[in-house]
């Protein structure tokens, strides 16, 4: 009989526990008087008429345009410019994906894009052509490398600029075109053509 009175004593605390618990935390759902889900059913409603998936906010400037690879500005002062101007571009899409290209190589990837200008590049899969034929170096590696540490973005004098983690630098984009990066031709790798 005791055991029974301990088991029911034991559940009766819990019970008591578990409805302080439900009545602060269902306080803590509550934000400048309105519930959570208030909110998380504006957010969605924006997101949905924005066209992009719940935290993707599509700007209109960012999509569409073909964003050629200018230069990138670390912190230390050290730029880096492309060895083949006009062929690492970047292209965003109201779907949520990038289109890459580089000095040797092509593809694309996710990104996910906040209203506060927070930009995230998901993983890339490009092709996988040998770029040891070009004349300069590819800088192919480099380039993917920084676009694995964009964390945010904004437009300056209608240039693109992606900032990088921890503030090590920035890289410049400028619009280009649709043809803003042409196929490498063998002329332009430096490989005589035998006629």
């Amino acid at each position: 009989m005791k055991n029974k009175k301990k088991q029911k004593s034991e559940w009766i605390i819990i019970l008591v526990v578990a409805v302080v618990l439900a009545a602060l935390v269902g306080g803590m759902f509550y934000w400048e008087g309105r519930r959570m889900d208030e909110w998380v059913e504006e957010w969605e409603a924006i997101d949905e008429e924005n066209g992009s998936g719940l935290g993707n906010v599509i700007d209109q400037d960012l999509v569409g345009t073909t964003w050629v690879w200018d230069e990138t500005v670390f912190n230390n002062d050290e730029v880096m410019t492309p060895n083949y101007p006009g062929k690492a571009t970047l292209t965003f899409s109201e779907d949520g994906m990038v289109a890459v290209t580089t000095d040797c190589n092509s593809g694309s990837g996710t990104y996910e894009a906040t209203a506060d200008g927070r930009l995230t590049l998901g993983p890339i899969a490009a092709t996988r052509m040998f770029c040891f034929l070009l004349e300069e170096p590819s800088q192919e590696t480099e380039f993917f490398q920084q676009l694995g540490q964009v964390n945010a973005y904004v437009m300056s004098d209608g240039q693109l600029v992606l900032n990088l983690m921890l503030d090590t630098g920035n890289m410049y984009f400028s619009p280009g075109t649709e043809a803003a990066r042409e196929e490498l031709t063998l002329e332009e790798t430096g490989i005589e053509v035998a006629d």
